[in-house]
């Protein structure tokens, strides 16, 4: 059993280290309004409402609600369905694009500068260590 003193430790060195600041790039392409442009930005199909939330598990309030955030900044828009005048096709814009794009070059410069700074066997362990924890966190 760990000591109060161990335990003490482990969480000042957490802080002093701050994961979160190099998770939270990570993580934006993850998150809700990430993940809905990642996945109007691979679709070779329709992407309606619906599918969003179904694919994300979550309610479409939610998703609307991501949805009017990204329309606000100008990363998609909704359009009409020429065959079905009650659905609503979600399309990524150029903007959009570009948004993707950064997100996705700032994630590589992340993992290539912890590869280079490292090395790729401190970082597999890493994350094999990271794995571990979050198994026996949520068990």
């Amino acid at each position: 059993m760990a000591s109060k003193a161990e335990v003490f430790e482990v969480m000042g060195k957490l802080q002093e280290c701050n994961p979160l600041e190099f998770f939270r790039t990570i993580d934006e392409i993850n998150s809700g309004m990430g993940y809905i442009m990642l996945k109007l930005y691979n679709a070779k199909e329709e992407v309606y409402a619906i599918d969003l939330s179904n694919d994300m598990q979550i309610s479409r309030a939610r998703v609307t609600m991501l949805l009017r955030k990204l329309i606000y900044k100008g990363f998609v828009v909704k359009q009409r369905s020429k065959l079905d005048a009650r659905k609503e096709i979600i399309t990524i814009t150029n903007k959009g694009r570009d948004e993707v794009n950064n997100i996705k070059k700032k994630v590589l410069d992340n993992v290539t500068k912890l590869i280079d700074n490292l090395g790729i066997n401190k970082v597999n362990q890493f994350l094999e260590l990271s794995k571990d924890i979050r198994n026996i966190l949520h068990s």
